[in-house]
C-alpha cells in the first residue's frame, strides 16, 4: 500500500490558527487516512533531575496524543461534512523516542 501526505501544516479549523496547526494528513488513495503529530521528546537533557525530565516528557506525550486524536476527529467530521461516505480516521503520534508511529486510541 503506498501513503502519500495530502495536508501537512493543516489548519484544524480553516481560517482560525489559532484553534490548532495539524502536522501530516496522509491517505492510500481508497478512503483510509492517517492523522499523525510530530514532536520531539527531550530525552538527552542534563539540565534537569531524571524525576523531572520524565514527568515533563509523560505530560507532554500525553498532551500530543489527545492532540492527534482530536484532530484525527475534527478531519474525520470534515471529510463527512464534504458527503465522503466510508472513509477510516486513525490517528498517530511519531516522537523521537521511537523508530514508528504509534497509534492513538482513547
Amino acid at each position: 500500500m503506498n501513503w502519500r501526505v495530502i495536508e501537512d501544516e493543516w489548519e484544524v479549523q480553516p481560517g482560525r490558527t489559532d484553534r490548532g496547526r495539524g502536522d501530516l494528513v496522509f491517505t492510500d488513495g481508497s478512503g483510509s487516512f492517517a492523522v499523525v503529530e510530530v514532536k520531539a521528546i527531550d530525552l538527552e537533557s542534563t539540565e534537569r533531575t531524571g524525576t523531572t525530565k520524565r514527568v515533563s516528557n509523560r505530560k507532554k506525550r500525553r498532551t500530543v496524543e489527545e492532540q492527534a486524536f482530536r484532530y484525527a476527529e475534527i478531519y474525520q467530521k470534515s471529510l463527512n461534512e464534504d458527503q465522503t461516505v466510508g472513509n477510516q480516521v486513525k490517528s498517530y503520534l511519531f516522537t523521537n523516542e521511537h523508530n514508528s508511529p504509534k497509534e492513538v486510541s482513547f
